[in-house]
């Protein structure tokens, strides 16, 4: 009976980690450029248990498994990896800042460190990435030299193919600027006020997870590598910066919806909540074979 309690409990841990999967999709069904998770289920263990004294041999009477009695462990829930070949709808909206990726690819965040510091510090623990691109801009530097820095909704800096965040303000003063364009290169100019357009030597970095679960879900659409990742992530632009060869483009004034099917999300919901209560009947079920058994016990003695 304490094998049966083990497996019931190791298949309640699995379906209740699918439920909370299924639950935080469909909480972002609306999140700008979330894709959904998959849920993956692997076995525990086995155990081999020995045939009974007597019993058939490997290769007798026409025998093809092998010896031994194999007794599952149950099962529990080995990854929730990203759906992330699928492509969300892109919603054009108007907003300068607001960049939809077309293709694979994750922008690449910094946090800043310290009130002190620069941002665009060394430190791997800092560094996120995101496929929501509803980014504004951050107006610091000093009252002589006024920067604008492109951040996320949580204050983190986008950053260029050199690591380095994406700032307006260097090569054209902001009084003479007019309007900012990313080109679907993800070539950062600038349109000053003579109409004239202006490299600013800065390309938006996309990067590609080098496999689905190489990235860990930090929350606020952000993920990170997973400790101790070398490897995890390539880069999409090429030598110059730009995304002519990796066939995804940027798209300015446009956001990615999510993923999420509510459809599937609604479908999977009752099948999880189903499920549980078919393992908690099993439970009270084994529970009672229990009783029985004891009770069998006291009165053959």
């Amino acid at each position: 009976m304490e094998r049966i309690s083990i497996q019931l409990r190791h298949a309640l841990q699995a379906s209740r980690q699918a439920l909370d999967t299924t639950a935080h999709n469909i909480a972002n069904t609306d999140t700008p450029g979330y894709k959904a998770r998959d849920i993956t289920f692997s076995n525990v263990y086995y155990d081999l248990l020995n045939n009974q004294p007597g019993g058939e041999q490997a290769g007798e009477n026409g025998r093809v498994t092998p010896e031994y009695i194999r007794v599952g462990g149950g099962s529990r829930i080995s990854g929730t990896p990203l759906i992330s070949e699928t492509q969300g709808n892109i919603v054009e909206t108007g907003a300068p800042t607001h960049l939809a990726l077309e293709g694979r690819g994750f922008f690449k965040l910094r946090e800043w460190l310290t009130g002190g510091e620069q941002a665009g510090g060394q430190a791997e623990d800092n560094v996120y990435y995101t496929r929501a691109g509803s980014f504004h801009w951050s107006a610091e530097g000093t009252a002589g030299d006024p920067r604008l820095y492109l951040v996320d909704a949580s204050g983190r800096y986008v950053l260029d193919t050199n690591d380095q965040p994406v700032v307006i303000g260097g090569v054209v003063p902001l009084s003479m600027t007019r309007s900012i364009l990313i080109t679907p290169e993800s070539e950062v100019l600038i349109q000053a006020t003579d109409d004239r357009v202006y490299p600013t030597g800065q390309s938006i970095a996309l990067y590609e997870p080098t496999r689905p679960d190489a990235l860990l879900s930090r929350g606020d659409n952000a993920f990170q590598l997973l400790p101790g990742e070398i490897n995890g992530v390539r880069l999409l632009n090429d030598a110059n910066g730009l995304l002519t060869t990796s066939g995804t483009r940027l798209i300015q004034g446009a956001l990615e919806r999510s993923t999420v099917d509510l459809t599937v999300e609604m479908t999977r919901l009752l099948e999880n909540e189903r499920h549980i209560q078919l393992l908690a009947r099993n439970w009270q079920m084994a529970d009672q074979m229990a009783g029985l058994a004891n009770e069998i016990g006291r009165r053959s003695s």
